[in-house]
């Protein structure tokens, strides 16, 4: 009996052993991923990371944003991010709130009532961190003006070997109603990213999808639906490429004109962008304009090139298309001032539209009449077209040199 007695005890001493390992081990890991993330952080980002308290199986981490408008007589935004970190063998969970200062005091001050905001994450050692967040309904009241803020919702996957960054975010909306007789009304709103971290930068994709807007004052009203924005951002070598398209189901406007437009499509992309220059220029935090002058010029050096592949609309009972690109050459050395880096600038660009678009607006059709006297605009079939080049500096339109740029 005796020597039952003392397996058990002995087992329990292992097993306690054994857990207590994993505990310091998951302590550990914790703490180099900690490390990492701040090591990661852009100095522009204006996020730092505080831990205020540790112990076995806790840490409080203070995660502070302060967002700067540019602006000296506008006081910066901060929030401050509470987490209370649990740690267990190999399993993490963390509890975030916001702490009452700075944007979220004066949040609280306008509705009268705790931010109504919860986040809560888990991570299981060798499994993603899985993260959801919810933003209840705010009513906010500032001399006169009413704001409501609908609920939003969260969640967010991350991959920690792979920096894989996955989340979407609901938002059901919102409404204005300013004193200066101005309303506002934003639909359902539904974002989607996912994101890779290379070398200090992040590549992937984007979606926003906008199911309405509405704005009405005195002097103008406008509504559109369906606004979607899809945006990818790709690293090619030494170079980094941003394809984007939007898409806007319909357009409204009856003051001060009328205008009504449907199926609206933009595609673009700009390719060749300089992507050491990009990550110098994401680490550093305050830089002289003559600094941030030269960044650019590397960050476009390198051959950048914008292409707009499609524009079209339907404006009334016509349409508009349009097309473009801008190309800087790549076979050659870095520039050193921006007449260097433009001088070899090549662009070429068309632009048509049905003159039945501008029936119902005479004034228009008459500026546009105008214009085509002058050679800016040239008549055809029933449509109104418009080719835009530049090369060695000149800028001509329609074929007509019309001034050297630079």
């Amino acid at each position: 009996m005796a020597q039952v007695k003392g397996r058990v005890i002995g087992l329990g001493i292992v097993a306690l052993a054994v857990a207590a390992g994993l505990q310091y081990y998951t302590g550990s890991v914790f703490d180099q991923q900690l490390q990492q993330v701040k090591a990661d952080l852009s100095p522009q980002s204006g996020v730092t990371i505080t831990e205020t308290a540790r112990s076995f199986f806790s840490r409080q981490i203070d995660v502070k944003v302060v967002t700067e408008s540019g602006d000296p007589s506008v006081q910066a935004a901060e929030i401050l991010a509470k987490n209370a970190v649990s740690i267990w063998p190999l399993h993490i969970s963390a509890t975030t709130t916001l702490a009452s200062q700075g944007l979220v005091a004066e949040l609280e001050k306008l509705s009268g009532k705790p931010l109504p905001f919860a986040m809560h994450s888990s991570y299981t050692l060798g499994s993603d961190v899985k993260s959801n967040f919810t933003l209840g309904e705010l009513k906010l009241t500032d001399e006169g003006n009413q704001f409501l803020i609908k609920p939003l919702t969260g969640d967010l996957t991350y991959n920690v070997n792979q920096r894989e960054l996955d989340l979407k975010t609901d938002w059901q909306g919102g409404d204005l109603k300013s004193n200066q007789e101005t309303a506002l009304q934003v639909g359902a709103v539904s974002i989607l990213t996912k994101q890779q971290q290379k070398q200090g930068l992040w590549f992937g994709t984007n979606t926003f999808d906008i199911a309405s807007f509405s704005s009405e004052t005195a002097a103008s009203q406008v509504t559109f639906s369906n606004l979607k924005i899809d945006t990818d951002q790709q690293e090619k070598g030494e170079g980094l490429d941003f394809i984007s398209q939007i898409t806007l189901g319909d357009y409204q406007q009856t003051k001060p004109l009328q205008l009504n437009v449907k199926d609206a499509l933009l595609k673009f992309q700009v390719t060749g962008l300089n992507r050491d220059a990009l990550l110098v220029m994401s680490k550093q935090q305050k830089i002289s304009e003559e600094q941030s002058q030269n960044e650019l010029l590397q960050l476009l050096g390198k051959g950048v090139k914008v292409s707009i592949d499609q524009l079209s609309a339907k404006i009334g009972e016509g349409m508009l298309q349009g097309k473009g690109v801008m190309q800087l050459p790549a076979d050659r050395a870095m520039p050193s001032n921006w007449d260097e880096l433009l001088l070899p600038l090549t662009a070429d660009a068309q632009l048509s539209v049905d003159e039945k678009v501008f029936l119902k607006q005479p004034q228009m059709l008459l500026m546009l009449l105008q214009l085509s006297s002058q050679g800016w605009i040239s008549q055809k079939d029933g449509q109104l077209h418009s080719s835009v080049t530049i090369h060695d500096g000149m800028l001509s339109v329609n074929g007509n040199e019309v001034s050297q740029l630079f």
